[in-house]
């Protein structure tokens, strides 16, 4: 059979990071004392996003196969990118959003 299955990717506005970052000029000093730790919330508008499937299903008695593509526009990086801690934002961190991400996926199933 082939398939087409459309949705909505929801994800939660708030992320929780965890920084660890030099406080003084890392060349100065290579022991761990000068080290700072840091937890803190990140908040994002991007909480919703688009994906469609399309695939091709065999299925013979409990044996099922397949392959499908997949795209989208779910950036798993958003709310990283638009974080910072003390004024360093994470966005150069973080690889650039692209406008679609495309997937291909083979699988297997058995059922039971």
């Amino acid at each position: 059979c082939l398939r087409a299955v459309p949705g909505i990717v929801l994800t939660p506005p708030v992320e929780r990071v965890e920084a660890e970052f030099r406080e003084v000029n890392p060349w100065k000093s290579a022991d761990m004392t000068n080290f700072k730790y840091e937890k803190v919330w990140l908040k994002s508008n991007h909480w919703w996003f688009w994906a469609a499937r399309a695939l091709v299903h065999f299925s013979l008695d409990e044996i099922c196969v397949g392959a499908g593509y997949s795209i989208s526009n779910y950036d798993i990086w958003a709310t990283r990118r638009e974080g910072s801690i003390e004024g360093t934002s994470f966005s150069s961190f973080y690889p650039s959003p692209q406008d679609y991400y495309h997937n291909f996926f083979l699988y297997f199933a058995w059922r039971f």
